[in-house]
């Protein structure tokens, strides 16, 4: 069965509320946010998901149904990251020099017209390596290896 994909807003107060009723998918991170560690894969997780956004104080958890588009070498990052807000997290552990979208100001400029193809040179990470790891955080990675055989290896 395929879940939807859960997304914290930037705007979570760190309360902790999802990390305690789901703490196989929610985590927070050194901002004390909350992030999305890992989507659902099992009916039970993908209950705790659910039960975490009734709990939520400020409404800041949501979910995505039926989005099957995987993230791809030429979406740009600024979209990617304003529709998916927990992978920022994602992308600085990629590689330091993703810190440059944490800049406000490059975050809506040059970071508006970058696609991850783009950031892969940047970064000199292999473009298929950064968008395994970012559509696997999605629950979208047999989707996109299906749409990209080439980064199967």
């Amino acid at each position: 069965m395929k879940f939807p994909i859960f997304n914290i807003s930037k705007n979570c107060n760190g309360c902790a509320a999802c990390v305690i009723i789901a703490k196989n998918q929610f985590e927070i991170d050194k901002n004390e946010k909350a992030f999305v560690k890992k989507q659902p894969e099992t009916e039970e997780e993908f209950q705790n998901c659910i039960k975490a956004i009734t709990v939520c104080p400020i409404d800041q958890i949501s979910y995505i149904l039926d989005d099957t588009n995987p993230i791809l070498a030429d979406s740009k990052i600024k979209e990617t990251l304003d529709k998916y807000p927990d992978l920022i997290d994602v992308l600085m552990n990629i590689s330091s020099r993703f810190k440059i979208i944490q800049n406000p100001i490059m975050y809506n400029t040059l970071i508006r017209f970058t696609t991850f193809n783009d950031f892969a040179k940047y970064t000199h990470v292999p473009v298929c390596e950064i968008l395994i790891l970012v559509n696997e955080h999605l629950g979208l990675k047999d989707s996109f290896l299906d749409k990209n055989p080439d980064c199967k290896h």
